[in-house]
């Protein structure tokens, strides 16, 4: 089976990544590796992962320089250690549920599919379940442009398709990222069962709507290079799916 390369970025996180980490270690498949990035956290987090873990051979822990403020320089970091032809990303926060890489190999496999992503649950910061997120069976870049519809906790895709990708400069970075994926013509598949948990910190930039809005108009205007008025009607569209999008 081709090997599985797990980025996950971190940033004291220590209250919640073990929970993380062992989502990925209780995996139905054994090819996979962990690359963990510390964003120079200060909370111990570095050196729980350290001691709790150092004799998971298939779990690489780094630690950047300097902190660098955005998920995006630790992912890309990790990205240029992954040795896997499949990546896929997690947070400190967030779980897998035990069959969710392998689901996601065999509908790849199946479908011949560079780009797959899931349903997953919502949850608070106690773990209580409180909503859910179901993607399109089949989506492409026009249907893209109309909201987020990957969780990139979800989402993995195959190396060979795409070759080596990083994480733009940006608010919401990784939705900049799925629309480069699919520009091209490509189609990522939904996979219709709830193989993950996203947690929901207050005070995240997930959580910020107004942030959020003025991260979507830059990608639309400035990134995807749209009009002002394509970029006002895009973000409006993501207004009104985001505000009902969890259920």
């Amino acid at each position: 089976m081709a090997l599985v390369s797990i980025i996950m970025p971190a940033y004291n996180s220590v209250s919640y990544i073990g929970m993380a980490i062992d989502s990925v270690i209780n995996q139905e498949i054994s090819d996979w590796e962990l690359i963990i990035v510390d964003d120079c956290s200060s909370d111990g987090t570095y050196g729980f992962i350290h001691e709790r873990y150092s004799s998971e051979s298939r779990i690489k822990l780094h630690r950047l320089d300097k902190n660098s403020g955005s998920p995006a320089a630790p992912r890309n970091f990790g990205l240029k250690q992954a040795l896997g032809r499949y990546i896929a990303f997690l947070d400190a926060d967030d779980l897998w549920r035990p069959d969710k890489l392998s689901q996601q190999l065999y509908c790849m496999t199946k479908n011949g599919a560079a780009i797959s992503c899931t349903a997953y649950s919502v949850i608070d910061i106690n773990g209580e379940r409180v909503g859910s997120f179901y993607p399109p069976e089949r989506n492409n870049y026009s249907g893209l442009l109309k909201g987020n519809t990957i969780g990139c906790l979800t989402l993995m895709y195959d190396r060979n398709a795409f070759g080596e990708l990083r994480f733009p400069k940006c608010g919401h970075e990784d939705y900049a990222l799925w629309l480069s994926m699919l520009r091209t013509g490509n189609i990522v598949i939904g996979i219709q069962e709830e193989l993950a948990d996203y947690r929901i910190v207050s005070g995240s930039v997930s959580s910020n709507k107004l942030r959020m809005l003025s991260f979507f108009w830059n990608i639309y205007h400035n990134m995807e290079k749209f009009s002002l008025i394509r970029s006002a009607f895009y973000c409006l569209r993501y207004a009104m799916l985001n505000s009902r999008k969890y259920h």
